[in-house]
């Protein structure tokens, strides 16, 4: 699917998690990502109060709610610390996608 594909399906906006980003803590958030350490901590991130008043004016979390999708299977342990991070409350969808193959061609596909 492409970006012009994603964009008329009512998807808002499409952003790369490891750049900043503006926040929309009226809408809900969409992440697909491998399954990683860093992945749990962008999510959990995004859903920690700052410190202090952003120039954004952010208070609160970025998003309303996050539907996670991981691409990899998620380890015992990071669901673990999903689940202790702040962002746990707000995780609304939270599922493994099993994307991790290599395509040989264009139509062949191998899973080893």
């Amino acid at each position: 699917m492409s970006l012009p594909e994603i964009l008329e399906a009512s998807v808002f906006l499409v952003e790369n998690a490891a750049l900043g980003r503006q926040p929309y803590p009226g809408m809900a958030a969409i992440y697909i990502m491998p399954a990683s350490q860093a992945a749990i901590e962008v999510i959990a991130q995004d859903f920690t109060p700052p410190s202090k008043r952003l120039v954004s004016g952010r208070t609160g979390p970025m998003y309303a709610s996050a539907h996670c999708f991981f691409t990899t299977s998620l380890s015992e342990g990071l669901l673990a610390e999903l689940a202790r991070s702040p962002a746990s409350p707000y995780v609304q969808t939270l599922q493994e996608l099993f994307l991790d193959f290599v395509p040989a061609e264009s139509r062949v596909y191998h899973l080893g």
